[in-house]
């Protein structure tokens, strides 16, 4: 079977159709704007004035996620050798679930760290334990 690509039109200034499917480029015909879904369902915005010169060519292939933005409001709850820690699971996950988060402590201001052992969780609270 062929790979079928589908292009949707809308007419609101800046607006994505809602029917935009992964894998699926929309053209917005009040500003010309296209719109592109990727496999994770992030869609890029790009002007094709501004971004695809005569004689070039939008790739809108293979797309892999980026990195997520941090995580914000973290909390530190101190008890007797140990901390509880929560914090606010990023706003952009970078295309891709969140499975996993890394915590690390420093014995020395920041000039090293060091990874607490734990079982991979996207929970955004995590009990650390001195070992």
């Amino acid at each position: 079977m062929a790979n079928v690509i589908k292009i949707l039109r809308s007419t609101t200034p800046s607006a994505v159709p809602s029917a935009l499917a992964s894998g699926q480029i929309a053209i917005n015909e009040a500003d010309g704007k296209i719109f592109y879904r990727n496999g994770f369902g992030v869609v890029t915005s790009f002007s094709p004035a501004a971004t695809i010169a005569d004689g070039y060519a939008y790739d809108c292939g293979a797309y892999s996620a980026i990195a997520p933005a941090v995580p914000t409001g973290l909390t530190v709850t101190p008890s007797t050798g140990q901390a509880a820690l929560s914090w606010v699971a990023p706003a952009n996950n970078g295309g891709a679930a969140v499975t996993d988060y890394s915590i690390q402590y420093s014995n020395d201001s920041g000039s090293t760290y060091t990874s607490f052992s734990h079982t991979a969780s996207s929970n955004a609270t995590a009990s650390c334990v001195q070992a």
